[in-house]
């Protein structure tokens, strides 16, 4: 029985805001965060992270000793095109029950819990 180094697939989701009620994006300036014209200084961090699941040794195997992206080991073992762009990884090994959206959408919500419920995280004087 041959041993397999084991991979696992998963994502982190940040979201940067100010402590206002509203969702705003910061734009880099000096390699630090600012935040918008007009906006507060004080900005607030939403994380999450994606469910995770193993790969296949195959793929595991194109990624760790071949250095080959994700996307690109996918389309070799599935033996699709530009995958990354379409149900991607979790897509083909689900068979279709969770494709690369639904993938990230779920995280992308939890990040947002700090603007879904404000009350529970900026100073209502911010707000």
């Amino acid at each position: 029985h041959e041993k397999h180094e084991e991979l696992w697939c998963m994502a982190w989701m940040a979201i940067v805001g100010s402590n206002s009620t509203i969702c705003t994006s910061a734009k880099a300036k000096d390699d630090e965060y600012c935040a918008a014209d007009g906006e507060s200084k004080s900005l607030t961090w939403g994380y999450a992270k994606t469910g995770s699941f193993i790969l296949p040794p195959a793929l595991c195997d194109l990624v760790l000793n071949k250095n080959m992206e994700l996307g690109h080991a996918d389309d070799v073992v599935f033996q699709r095109v530009n995958s990354k762009h379409g149900s991607g990884t979790v897509g083909v090994l689900t068979k279709g029950e969770i494709d690369r959206t639904e993938y990230y959408v779920h995280a992308l919500k939890l990040a947002l819990i700090p603007w879904i419920r404000p009350q529970l995280y900026f100073d209502s004087e911010a707000t």
